[in-house]
């Protein structure tokens, strides 16, 4: 089974970033999305493919797993999807580094429901109502 990763990015000032895959990708909005290598741990898979997207460093803020994992059938085969909410530090620069290869646009907003309509997959939706919750309570709290 292909293990994949899904990161939600939030910044505390920008609000969440998504990114626009390549036309003939799908042309979606998208949060950080990638393949694990094998015997990689998950998060640092996760950690890599954030870097990789959007030239954020592992460092440059906090990591949570999310509850949410998704299997479902790729063009691959099975996979299993693991979810992860990072937010960046307050102090964190908002400059994206895209991956031109994979993106082509990326989006900063601070409108949850915007970013749930632009989720084209329903899991991610549900990772998405998890990482929300997981964010009130981070930052209201």
């Amino acid at each position: 089974m292909k293990l994949k990763a899904c990161v939600f990015i939030f910044h505390p000032v920008s609000g969440h970033l998504l990114l626009k895959r390549l036309t003939a990708r799908g042309g979606d909005y998208q949060p950080v999305t990638g393949g694990v290598e094998p015997n990689e741990p998950v998060l640092l898979g996760a950690q890599r493919e954030v870097f990789e997207e959007t030239g954020f460093r592992a460092e440059d803020g906090s990591w949570e797993q999310l509850e949410a994992i998704n299997d479902f059938e790729s063009p691959w085969g099975p996979a299993r999807e693991y979810n992860f909410l990072f937010s960046l530090k307050n102090t964190a620069s908002c400059e994206v580094k895209l991956d031109s290869s994979e993106h082509m646009d990326f989006l900063w907003t601070r409108d949850a429901a915007l970013v749930n309509r632009e989720l084209i997959h329903p899991p991610q939706r549900k990772a998405f109502a998890e990482a929300l919750v997981r964010m009130k309570k981070k930052f209201i709290s």
